[in-house]
């Protein structure tokens, strides 16, 4: 019995000099490691490449969002670096003056096969560049030294293991140069022909991002870079519309 209190009073002792003396080695005892709960909460976790939201409200400054675990969080709309949104649109609907984009299998010879093209009319062309950009292995882009062993061995190395088995691509955007086949003019007055992969061929408008053009039951895709006791700090935010933009009442 003795034993016991006299243990009993030193752990007592250790518990005062670590919340009244404040010592850094106490206070670093008390809350390490950072993700444990504190005061009952806990800091969201999302995938680091990002996950699926439901709009449940939106107004002119404030967003929140549902994932699919029920929970519910805040978005300053100024705190979202990237912001876009996709309509659905059928390709006779495409303007002469819109830009395409597009990565796929490259076939050679200018072709690349591909399930998604994204269009980008109007204020919205600003978004993105003329380009064909050849892709490599974990979405790189070759180098100098690639170009000379595929010069000289018929294949980019060195590479990661893994890499040799992906397929290149292709990573085009241009004005749109043909319809059957879709084509894609690139630099040099030539194209690039863009064939549907196995799922077919699905076509997208992409405008920029804006709380007018949100409603409720809209489905996001965010990527999260920080947290804050008041909102969400977003990397990017892409949202998915049900109708073409044409059909889009405000």
């Amino acid at each position: 019995m003795g034993n016991r209190l006299r243990w009993t009073r030193i752990l007592a002792g250790m518990f005062v000099v670590a919340a009244g003396l404040g010592t850094r080695e106490a206070k670093s005892q008390l809350v390490t490691p950072p993700d444990l709960f504190v005061s009952g909460m806990r800091s969201p976790q999302f995938p680091p490449a990002g996950d699926w939201a439901e709009v449940v409200t939106v107004t002119s400054k404030w967003l929140v969002i549902q994932n699919q675990s029920g929970q519910q969080f805040p978005i300053a709309l100024d705190s979202i670096a990237q912001f876009v949104l996709r309509w659905p649109i059928s390709p006779e609907a495409i303007t002469g003056t819109a830009l395409v984009e597009t990565t796929g299998i490259d076939l050679g010879s200018n072709q690349i096969r591909t399930d998604h093209v994204d269009v980008f009319e109007g204020a919205a062309r600003l978004l993105v560049r003329p380009i064909m950009q050849q892709v490599i292995g974990f979405n790189r882009r070759p180098t100098a030294f690639d170009i000379q062993n595929q010069n000289n061995y018929g294949v980019y190395i060195p590479l990661l293991p893994g890499e040799d088995q992906i397929p290149n691509r292709l990573h085009v955007c241009g004005p749109v140069a043909g319809g059957n086949p879709l084509r894609i003019a690139v630099a040099g007055n030539n194209s690039v022909a863009v064939y549907p992969g196995g799922t077919g061929l699905f076509f997208s408008q992409v405008t920029a991002g804006s709380a007018g053009l949100l409603r409720q039951h809209d489905l996001v895709y965010v990527v999260p870079t920080d947290v804050t006791p008041k909102s969400l700090i977003l990397g990017q935010m892409v949202g998915y519309k049900k109708i073409p933009l044409s059909q889009f009442v405000p």
